[in-house]
Parts: C-alpha cells; sequence; structure tokens
C-alpha cells in the first residue's frame, strides 16, 4: 500500500483546498444574485472579540501626523521612536515589532531577516483608516502577528479630488505632498507623492550639560571598578555632555510615490494594482550604555571590562556612540489584486512583490573616523587557528530584502448568522548582504577589489493555511473560532568561508535541520477563539479573544548558524495570547468606556546568546517572558454646545506589567524580571474642539512613567567561581515625561486650510535621555483641496 510521507502531505492538503476556492469562485459567481450584503457576523469577528482601535485618516488630519509614528504613539500600549538602525520602529505592550503583523491591504510587510517593517516608509497621505489589534490577532494571518497586527487600508476615491499639503517647521524641516484621484465609469485611481526633509534637531532644554552628567554616572557606574569621570577618555562621552544644541549627526530626506488602481469586471467583481515607491538617505546618532561585568558560564566567573572600554571609542566602550549613515534607502511595493462580492461568496486574491534595500555606514562617532563593524573579510590566525575579520576597514554594507507570494482569502456566507473565512498564502523571501570597501581600506581591497562582493544570502518558503468561522449561535452572541497551518521552509544559506583552506571563498553554508511534522524546516498549529456578546444592544458589551500563535526564527538567527555544532535545534516561540473586557456606549454612542484585561506569555523565546563552547554568538531558546495589564479607554463626542463649537475626547490608560522569565547564565539576557525600557503606566490624551467659524483646535498627547534601564549597582569577585546572580544589577529609574501637543487650524475658502502645531509644547525628552529625541518644535502648514 502506498502511504503519503508527511513531507508530501502538504500536496494532498494544499491541492483539494485550491480545488474548492476555484469551484466555490467560479460556480457560486455565476449563480450569486448581485448583492453586497455581508454577515452580521462581521460586527464580531477576532478584531471585534480583541483590544483593537481603529484609526481614521480623519484623526491622522486632524492631529496633523507627520508620519506613522505620530499616529502609533496615539494608540493604547503602544511607543513608536526612531531605532538605533535608523529605521522608525513602536513597540506594543513591551515587545518589538517583530511580533507585530504590519499590513497594508491585508499584506503582510514585516521582512524576513529580522520580521521587522520601516513605518516611516508608509506615507500617512494614503491612508484610509487602519485597524491595531492588540493581544489577539486573525488566525487568517498565521504566524504573523504573534501578540498584535496594524492593517493599514488604503483610500479609495469617491469623487474626483486633488490635493496639495505643505508643511514648514523648525530644524530645517519641510514636507510637501501631492495627490489626486477620480472614479472614472467602472475604474477608478489615485496617485500620491512627496518628499520630507528634517535637519538635526535641538534638544529640551532640560537635558543640559549637568543634567546628562548626572544621566550618565548614575548609568556607567565606573566608580564600581576604582574609576573615575576623568579616566574616561571617550569621544562618546564628550560628545555627549557637551553637545547641548543640537543633535549631532540626526537628518533625512525622504521621496515617496504611491497609486492604485481598479476596474470593475461586473456589479460584484473587481481587479486592480497598487504600487509605491519610497527612497531616502538619512543619518541617525544615539548612545549606549556599555559598562557590565561579564560572566563566564564555562569558569563560573566574572570579569571587568577591558581596560582599553575606558579610552577607545568602538563595540567595547563603556559609552558608545551609533553614528549611522544610510547613503540611500529605497523600497518597492507591488500589488494586484481580484476581488468579487456576492450574496454567498467573497473571495479576494492579492499576489505581492516587496523589495527594500539599504546602503549602512555604521560609524562610532558622528565625526566619521572610527568605524564600528568589522567587514566579513579575514585573515587567518595561526596562534588560535581562527578566522578573525578585519577591524577599521570602512565599507558600505547593503541589505536587499525581497518577498514575492500570492494571498487567497475565500469567505461564504451559509446563512444570516454563519460565515465560513480562510486563508491561503504562499510566498518566497530572501535576503541578500554585499559590502563594498570605501576609502582607505586596505586590506578589503586587497582580497576583493574595490567593488561590491556577496557576503551573505539566505531564502525561505513560507506557507499558511487557515480557516476561521463566525457564528451567531445565539441572539446577540458572536463567536469566531479559527486554526492556521503555518510553516517555514528554509532553502537556500550561502556565506563568506571561515574555514583555512576556503578562506573568504563564497561557499554553501550550513542549512539547519528539519524539525517540521509536515513540511519545511518548522512547522505549527495555530488556533484562534473570540467571543462578543451584546448583553443590552448598544448599552453592554461583552468581549474576551484568545490565541496560541507561533513565532518562527527569523533569517538572522538561521544565519548564525555556521556548522553542526552551532545547529543548537531553535524551536519556534509560542505565545498564549488573551483579553476579556466590557464595553459601555450611551447617549446614542456618544459616550463610551471600554476596560479590557489583556495576558500573554512567551515560552521558547528565541534570543541571541554568546555560547562559551562554541565560542560566538547562536540563537537560543530561553523560557520566555509574561505581560499582563489592564487597557481602559474613555471616549466621548458632543453636540453643538451653546451653538458655537462641538467637543471630542478620548483618554485611554495602560497599565502594564511585564516580567522576564529567563534563568539563563547570560549578563546580556537576564539582569533581573521586567522588561528594560517598557513603562508601567502610559496615557494617552485627545481633546479636539471645532468652531462654527471654520477653527479647530487639538490638544494632545501622552504620559509615560516607571520606565528603566538595567545598571551595575555591585562589582562581582573576579576570582572565584560562584553560581550566576542578577543580585549585581538594580533598575535605574527613567525620565517620565508628559508630551503634551496643540494644534489651531482654520478653514478658508470653503476647500483650504492653514494651521499652526507646537509639538512637545512642555519642552519634554524622552525616557531614555540617551536618545532623548526632539524639544519643543513649531510646524505650520496648509492644505488645498480641488
Amino acid at each position: 500500500m502506498y502511504c503519503i510521507e508527511p513531507k508530501h502531505a502538504l500536496v494532498a492538503f494544499i491541492v483539494p483546498f485550491i480545488i474548492v476556492i476555484v469551484f466555490l469562485s467560479t460556480t457560486v459567481a455565476a449563480q450569486a444574485p448581485a448583492s453586497g450584503n455581508t454577515s452580521r457576523t462581521n460586527a464580531a469577528g477576532i478584531t471585534g472579540a480583541s483590544t483593537s482601535t481603529n484609526v481614521s485618516s480623519k484623526d491622522i488630519d486632524e492631529r496633523s501626523d507627520l508620519d506613522l509614528s505620530d499616529t502609533l504613539n496615539m494608540v493604547p500600549g503602544m511607543q513608536a521612536s526612531l531605532h538605533i538602525g535608523g529605521s522608525t520602529e513602536f513597540s506594543m505592550r513591551g515587545y518589538g515589532q517583530d511580533k507585530v503583523a504590519v499590513l497594508v491591504d491585508g499584506i503582510p510587510i514585516n521582512d524576513a531577516y529580522e520580521s521587522k517593517a520601516d513605518i516611516s516608509q508608509i506615507p500617512v497621505a494614503n491612508i484610509s483608516h487602519l485597524i491595531v489589534n492588540r493581544g489577539v490577532s486573525s488566525a487568517l494571518y498565521g504566524t504573523c502577528g504573534t501578540i498584535g497586527s496594524i492593517n493599514i487600508i488604503t483610500k479609495r476615491p469617491t469623487k474626483l479630488f486633488t490635493e496639495f499639503n505643505g508643511t514648514v517647521g523648525q530644524n530645517d524641516h519641510y514636507s510637501l505632498s501631492a495627490a489626486h484621484g477620480a472614479p472614472i465609469g467602472n475604474f477608478y485611481y489615485w496617485i500620491t507623492a512627496s518628499v520630507q526633509h528634517s535637519g538635526e534637531y535641538r534638544v529640551s532644554g532640560k537635558l543640559d550639560s549637568d543634567t546628562r552628567r548626572r544621566w550618565l554616572e548614575k548609568a556607567l557606574r565606573y566608580d564600581l571598578y576604582g574609576k573615575t569621570y576623568s579616566d574616561i577618555q571617550l569621544q562618546a562621552v564628550s560628545a555627549y555632555i557637551n553637545n547641548t544644541g543640537t543633535w549631532d549627526h540626526f537628518e533625512f530626506t525622504k521621496y515617496q510615490i504611491a497609486g492604485k488602481a481598479g476596474y470593475a469586471l461586473s456589479s460584484n467583481s473587481e481587479a486592480g494594482c497598487s504600487i509605491s515607491y519610497y527612497n531616502s538617505e538619512k543619518k541617525s546618532s544615539n548612545y549606549d550604555i556599555n559598562n557590565y561585568s561579564n560572566y563566564d558560564s564555562g569558569t563560573r566567573t566574572w570579569s571587568d571590562p577591558s581596560s582599553n572600554a575606558y579610552t577607545s571609542d568602538g563595540k567595547d566602550a563603556i559609552f558608545q556612540n551609533q553614528a549611522r549613515y544610510f547613503p540611500e534607502d529605497y523600497s518597492i511595493k507591488v500589488m494586484p489584486y481580484y476581488s468579487y462580492r456576492g450574496s454567498t461568496l467573497q473571495l479576494k486574491a492579492s499576489a505581492f512583490l516587496l523589495r527594500e534595500s539599504d546602503t549602512l555606514q555604521a560609524y562610532a562617532d558622528t565625526e566619521h573616523t572610527t568605524f564600528m563593524n568589522p567587514s566579513s573579510v579575514y585573515s587567518w590566525d595561526a596562534g588560535s587557528g581562527k578566522a578573525k575579520p578585519y577591524f577599521n576597514n570602512p565599507f558600505n554594507s547593503i541589505f536587499t530584502d525581497t518577498s514575492f507570494g500570492i494571498q487567497v482569502l475565500p469567505s461564504i456566507r451559509f446563512s444570516k448568522h454563519h460565515r465560513l473565512n480562510t486563508s491561503f498564502m504562499f510566498s518566497v523571501n530572501s535576503h541578500n548582504e554585499e559590502e563594498q570597501a570605501l576609502g582607505n581600506a586596505p586590506d578589503i581591497i586587497a582580497v576583493h577589489g574595490s567593488g561590491v562582493y556577496k557576503t551573505k544570502y539566505l531564502e525561505v518558503q513560507t506557507l499558511t493555511l487557515a480557516v476561521e468561522d463566525e457564528i451567531e449561535p445565539l441572539e446577540n452572541l458572536f463567536l469566531s473560532l479559527g486554526i492556521s497551518y503555518d510553516a517555514q521552509n528554509l532553502t537556500d544559506h550561502r556565506r563568506r568561508s571561515t574555514q583555512q583552506d576556503t578562506l573568504n571563498e563564497y561557499i554553501e553554508g550550513y542549512q539547519a535541520q528539519d524539525e517540521s511534522t509536515i513540511w519545511g524546516t518548522r512547522d505549527s498549529f495555530n488556533p484562534v477563539i473570540g467571543l462578543l456578546y451584546q448583553a443590552i444592544p448598544d448599552f453592554l458589551i461583552f468581549r474576551a479573544a484568545g490565541s496560541i500563535k507561533t513565532t518562527f526564527p527569523t533569517l538572522k538567527a538561521y544565519s548564525r548558524i555556521s556548522d553542526t555544532r552551532g545547529d543548537l535545534g531553535i524551536d519556534p516561540e509560542r505565545s498564549y495570547n488573551g483579553n476579556i473586557g466590557f464595553e459601555l456606549r450611551l447617549f446614542s454612542n456618544a459616550f463610551s468606556w471600554r476596560t479590557d484585561y489583556f495576558y500573554s506569555r512567551f515560552r521558547d523565546k528565541i534570543v541571541k546568546a554568546f555560547n562559551e563552547d562554541l565560542g560566538g554568538l547562536y540563537s537560543v531558546n530561553i523560557d520566555g517572558a509574561r505581560t499582563q495589564g489592564i487597557e481602559s479607554i474613555l471616549a466621548a463626542e458632543s453636540g453643538r454646545i451653546i451653538h458655537i463649537f462641538s467637543l471630542s475626547l478620548s483618554l485611554s490608560y495602560t497599565y502594564l506589567y511585564n516580567e522576564n522569565l529567563d534563568n539563563s547564565e547570560d549578563e546580556r539576557l537576564n539582569m533581573g524580571d521586567g522588561f528594560a525600557e517598557s513603562p508601567r503606566h502610559l496615557l494617552t490624551f485627545d481633546i479636539r474642539a471645532k468652531f462654527t467659524t471654520g477653527t479647530s483646535l487639538s490638544v494632545f498627547g501622552t504620559y509615560t512613567r516607571n520606565q528603566f534601564l538595567y545598571v551595575m549597582s555591585e562589582r562581582p569577585q573576579t576570582s572565584i567561581a560562584e553560581p550566576y546572580s542578577t543580585d549585581y544589577f538594580e533598575k535605574l529609574r527613567l525620565h517620565d515625561p508628559l508630551f503634551i501637543n496643540i494644534r489651531i487650524s482654520q478653514q478658508i475658502f470653503g476647500s483650504a486650510s492653514i494651521y499652526l502645531l507646537c509639538k512637545n509644547v512642555l519642552d519634554e525628552y524622552r525616557p531614555n535621555p540617551f536618545n532623548p529625541g526632539p524639544g519643543r518644535t513649531w510646524y505650520f502648514g496648509g492644505k488645498i483641496v480641488l
């Protein structure tokens, strides 16, 4: 008897799935009457049952958000800012954005290498609305969105429009954008183009030289090692303390163009395509603490920082300046689609091609005198019998990530109270690394010349097959049940050799061993459940949702595995997420109060750790982490008050309790039981008044409290063996900033408006004083709609 092997069972699974989709899309499309009706269960779904926020283009316009980070900072439980790598990134409830799916019109745009996305590449002018799910995300997304998702829906014109926006501000800031679109019979289109420039920003006056010195002494604790301030001869320390004017080495120019077009093939079907292009040149500069004792788990002993860590800028310095310059950073997104919307069947199919590339030069100072990273060119050290990289040879580091694939989302309505949603997505994702010598780089040029040479390539396939059932078993009770099968298949790995006989050659890299049950290198099943009960319709609503989600190792994690010994069998991360809460709606939904308890538990968390036996950095699993808290949102909207103005208010409070459950003997991973730089308390507020004169006033902002960094509290003895202990570390309480922004706008000539915006009215700095952000900044702008 012939048996299907587990690896081939996927084919037996996929083929019937595709046949059913094609059959339903043709037969039902031919027989079903033209109707746009949708199931009542759409009022629920996982989005309705989880903690979610819907942000409209109106919200973005009335705050004059400059980019998506401004928008996300106003979402409960979220923080966004410029990352050390030069991209704009965010955290959700203390977790990095690699745990959050970022989607544009339902297509994931997280890169395969680190599962991140630079949100500054998404122009806010194109956004119709965005839906932010926190904690539990749909099974249809598969493993995308371990603890949440952000789905950005682009605009669709309903009438002919032409729009111009312009803003000028302090710090050499200016932005210009133009948009145009129209429906023409069965056809519609829109196109936008923008340019944005910003120069070095002025830091808050509250963060003067004396204040910086105090923060530095609290964080570095060089006194524990018998050092004084005069013993520190680092350019990074001098630059941080003394440069209190503008923040050096921060500037960017971004160009964006995007468009979308669609054509109605019939009364209930449509085909179209969206395209976007982004290009920028940018500089960033941040400072990092690096003054920690080092623990060797092999000998079970501690050691002090090296003596040159106090005098030589670079990777070993106790205080580091990460000054990064990106000569070019670009991305291209092409997403053709087809949609069908019948009374019984709905179908959306999309193909996608996403390509992003950035060129980086990493320095340890803003003057570009000390290069930060070693190149992928090695010399052989006979004494140690190991390959050693060349330092202080400047080079361009070129990373290029490419994803292409297809997504099919059929949805069948069996009855007024029952809808079945399904998903099929397959993608091929690759990461390519190249380098090129800069200026005086004799060691690189001797091996590779002055041209571009390849250093690393990885490729992975991903698959999601999912089903999500939405039913209304009782009146006003909506239930969603879903599960996805997700798989990841590592197909290619190439790298520069560090072996003596093939040193510096571009060779086939080691392939991680397969540990899947059906197909690929890793796979998993991921269930999701959601419940919404309208106990008193339009007055009292109860919600609950739960999910078990998987995070596969990224290509960055696989890239660290160079041989059999280094293949430590990384397991996928598993997260267990849930929320339960209620919502009160009063006065015809003019007032609402919603409160949710949320919980997330990670097991087998993937981290980068130094392996003493192998003498290098490898990706390993640790026990994990736990997050729980309360999120409460109050919203109110008035009618016309004394016939002069209307008022709207939104206020949210998030309480976060994060726990690090790691017990590893690694000082970089396990310094204590908390999440560094994650606030315990986070408040957002947004108050808007609109006057009959066409004037509007917005006051909005955030307050964060109880964030910390880990620093040394005691110097461990270096002469005795002892068990690892976190008692040598303590929490350094960071700044608790209140950011208030005020915007005044005036409508003129009916279709035009001007505004004045003051961001950070109180001239605050971010919680981490080593990455403070701009102080008080003024902007003036206007908008014309034709």
